[in-house]
Order: C-alpha cells, then structure tokens, then sequence
C-alpha cells in the first residue's frame, strides 16, 4: 500500500515539475509546494519564481500551478481517505499501471 501511494505521490510531482520547466525552460526557479486550501484536501499549490531576478524583491513574478485531484474508483469519484485492499491480486489492480 504504501509503496502505491508513493508511486503516485511521485508521478502527480513529475507531472507538476514538467508543468513548470515547460513554463520556465532554461532557468533556474524556486518553488513552494503547499496545499492551497486546508478546506480542500485535493488541491496543491506550487508557487513558482525565477531565481535569478535582478529586479526589486517586490516585483519579482510569482506563477502559481493548481494540481486538483480526484480519487477515481471503478469509475466514480470518491473523497475522504481510500483503503487499499489486502488482496494481493486486487492490490496489484488498484496500482493504477504503475
């Protein structure tokens, strides 16, 4: 299970970093990464500024991603916390191809 949640924790942050160097090709950034809304458990917020920025601090540009996710469940949107099953068969089918 845990190994699962790992897995998809890392493609869901490979997914936002190649979000971000699409938008930033070539320089280097800093990035906060925070859940946006304590009240909205799946959304995650990164804030993205060049690091490299000559101008005044007050003005330097700050772009912010959205990654909302979904927990999706034989088709249907659930919320709240999911269990993995303890069936290995039915375990590997829930690691989502990975």
């Amino acid at each position: 299970m845990g190994e699962a949640s790992f897995k998809l924790c890392v493609a869901l942050f490979e997914a936002l970093m190649d979000e971000i160097t699409q938008a930033f090709p070539d320089q280097d950034v800093n990035v906060t990464i925070k859940q946006s809304d304590p009240k909205a458990a799946q959304n995650v917020a990164a804030y993205v500024s060049v690091r490299d920025w000559s101008g005044p601090e007050s003005t330097r540009p700050i772009q912010v991603f959205s990654l909302d996710i979904k927990n999706i469940i034989d088709g249907e949107e659930v919320t709240g916390p999911v269990s993995f099953s303890d069936d290995e068969a039915t375990r590997q089918e829930q690691n989502c191809g990975f």
